[in-house]
């Protein structure tokens, strides 16, 4: 199988049902799974979930957790601050170096400091 990375804004944080169901594959599909039951979400008779191949969030393999965010704004009147930024890999890819996102919230984005929306995720990688 050839190697993957699956990366960029996803809109979705390290705690939703899409982040479980690439990071654990078809296990997060199944119908008993606890991420499926807690999102409530309603399997069509006959249907069959594809086999999946887990991957890892290369910023989280590396640092040994996901950012504390990726995105703090404010937008029309509501605050958010929490991560939607991932750069996934099949087996075949590793982490080798990813630099720490800032953990303090002192700036909504975007800002002087990071004229964004979104802080970028970046990780050196090792193709086997």
């Amino acid at each position: 199988m050839l190697p993957l990375i699956f990366c960029g804004d996803f809109n979705f944080t390290p705690r939703s049902f899409p982040y479980a169901c690439i990071t654990c594959g078809s296990h997060a599909l199944n119908p008993s799974s606890p991420h499926l039951l807690q999102h409530k979400k309603e399997i069509v008779a006959g249907w069959h979930a594809p086999d999946l191949q887990p991957m890892a969030s290369m910023y989280a393999a590396v640092n040994g957790a996901e950012p504390d965010y990726t995105n703090n704004c404010v937008q029309l009147g509501n605050y958010f601050c929490d991560t939607l930024d991932y750069i996934f890999a099949s087996a075949r890819v590793q982490g080798r170096y990813a630099p720490k996102l800032p953990t303090e919230r002192q700036h909504t984005q975007p800002s002087k400091h990071h004229p964004s929306d979104h802080l970028p995720v970046v990780v050196d990688v090792d193709i086997d």
